[in-house]
C-alpha cells in the first residue's frame, strides 16, 4: 500500500502568455479544464516556460467548479487551473492511476479548499492509499476498464448524433422557420391556445404531499416529463383545478437564472398520478387542431424558432424570464394539420428509439462504474 506522496510529483499549470487556434511554429497542445473531455476543441500555446505534460501522466483540474476531475494520456502545455500527477518510478502505470482518482472524485470535492473557488486539497490528495499490484496487472485492469469507457462513449455519442436528426425532418417537411420557404400562414400562439398561459403555483414543493410537482429541473431533458425524481405538494380545490396539469400539456420553463435553460420544455404523458407544477414553469394547453404541441417542440428547438422566442424573453437583475403576454405575442409558422400529424408520427417513432438508446448508455455507464469499484474495491 502506498499513499500519493510517496507515488507521484505534483506540478501546477501556468496560464499560457499566447494561444492559438491553430498550430504555428514552436507551439504545443494547450491543456485547459475542458480538455479533459473527449469532445474539447484543440487550441496552441507558445511558452518557454510552461509545464509540459506527457502521455505517461495523469492530469487532474486543481481549481473551480471542476476541481477533482481526472483525465490521462494527453501531451501539451497544461493551463493555470490544471496540475500534473508524475508518476516517481516505472512501476505505476498513469491510466491505472487515472482510474483509480476518478473513483475519488466525491472525496476530492468534499475535502476542497477555498471559500469563494474551490481547490484540491493537496495533504487529502497525497493522503490518498492504493495497493499497487504488478505493472502487468495493472494493465490488464486498465485496458478492461478502457474497454468499458469506449463503450459509454460510444453509446452517449450515438445519443448526441441522433439529436440533429428529428430537426433534419422538421426543415425537411416544414421549411426553415424564419425564411419560411413554404409560405406557411404566419399566426400569434395565442390565437392556437383552448385556455390562456398559466404561471404556476408558488407553494414551495416538499418531500410529501398529495400531487407530484413539476419544476424546472424536470423537463426539457427528453421529450416527455421526468416525473421520477419530481417531488410533491398538496393543493386544494381552485388552486388544485388552476395549477393541474393534464396529459398534452406542454410546459415551459419560463423563469430561470440561466439564458441556455430559458424555453426548454416537456410535454406531459398519461400518467395516474396527480400532477401540478411551480411558478419557475409556465403550462401552454393548445388546440390541437391547429398547433400540435410535439409540433410546436420541436419549431422552438430550431435555431430560427430559439431565436423569436428570446427576442420576446426579457431580462432582471437576477434571471431570464418570459411572461404569459409575450408567450403569447409569439409569431410562428402554421403548417396544414395533417402534415403535423405525420410529423408527430416521425417524432413518436424516434422517441421510441431514443428510449432505446438512453436504457443503453444507462447500462454502459452502470457497467463501466460497476468495474471501476470492483477494480479498486
Amino acid at each position: 500500500m502506498k499513499t500519493l506522496r510517496e507515488t507521484v510529483e505534483i506540478y501546477k499549470g501556468r496560464k499560457a502568455p499566447e494561444v492559438f487556434g491553430e498550430p504555428q511554429s514552436d507551439t504545443q497542445r494547450y491543456l485547459q479544464i475542458e480538455d479533459l473531455r473527449p469532445d474539447a476543441s484543440i487550441k496552441y500555446a507558445r511558452d518557454s516556460d510552461g509545464v509540459l505534460a506527457n502521455n505517461d501522466d495523469v492530469i487532474i483540474a486543481w481549481d473551480g467548479a471542476n476541481a477533482g476531475t481526472v483525465s490521462f494520456g494527453l501531451a501539451g502545455y497544461i493551463g493555470s487551473t490544471l496540475a500534473i500527477l508524475r508518476p516517481k518510478g516505472r512501476d505505476v502505470y498513469a491510466p491505472f492511476l487515472g482510474y483509480f482518482l476518478q473513483t475519488k472524485f466525491n472525496y476530492l470535492r468534499d475535502n476542497t479548499t477555498g471559500a469563494t473557488i474551490p481547490h484540491v486539497n493537496r495533504n487529502a490528495l497525497e493522503e490518498l492509499a492504493l495497493e499497487f499490484p504488478s505493472l502487468p496487472e495493472q494493465l490488464r485492469i486498465a485496458a478492461l476498464l478502457d474497454k468499458a469507457d469506449h463503450l459509454r462513449r460510444t453509446r452517449r455519442y450515438a445519443a448526441q448524433l441522433s439529436d440533429t436528426f428529428l430537426q433534419a425532418v422538421f426543415v425537411q417537411m416544414f421549411g426553415d422557420p424564419v425564411r419560411n420557404p413554404m409560405g406557411w400562414d404566419i399566426v400569434e400562439l395565442a390565437e392556437t391556445f383552448s385556455q390562456k398561459p398559466q404561471i404556476g403555483s408558488a407553494v414551495p414543493a416538499q418531500e410529501t404531499g398529495e400531487q407530484i410537482v413539476i419544476r424546472v429541473g424536470e423537463i426539457g431533458e427528453n421529450r416527455d416529463v421526468s416525473l421520477g425524481r419530481c417531488r410533491r405538494l398538496t393543493l386544494e380545490g381552485k388552486d388544485l383545478e388552476r395549477f393541474r396539469v393534464i396529459p398534452g400539456d406542454f410546459l415551459l420553463a419560463r423563469a430561470i437564472g440561466s439564458e441556455e435553460h430559458l424555453g426548454k420544455a416537456s410535454i406531459l404523458q398519461p400518467t395516474d398520478e396527480v400532477v401540478v407544477y411551480d411558478s419557475h414553469v409556465m403550462r401552454l394547453r393548445f388546440q390541437q387542431t391547429i398547433v400540435h404541441p410535439v409540433f410546436f417542440l420541436e419549431w422552438l428547438k430550431s435555431k430560427g424558432g430559439r431565436n423569436r422566442f428570446m427576442q420576446r424573453a426579457g431580462r432582471t437583475a437576477v434571471q431570464f424570464n418570459v411572461n404569459t403576454e409575450q408567450i403569447s405575442e409569439v409569431a410562428i409558422p402554421l403548417p396544414p394539420n395533417n402534415l403535423q400529424l405525420e410529423f408527430v408520427k416521425v417524432a413518436n417513432q424516434f422517441e421510441r428509439l431514443r428510449a432505446q438508446q438512453r436504457e443503453a448508455e444507462r447500462q454502459a455507464e452502470h457497467l463501466f462504474q460497476a468495474l471501476l469499484q470492483k477494480s479498486f474495491r
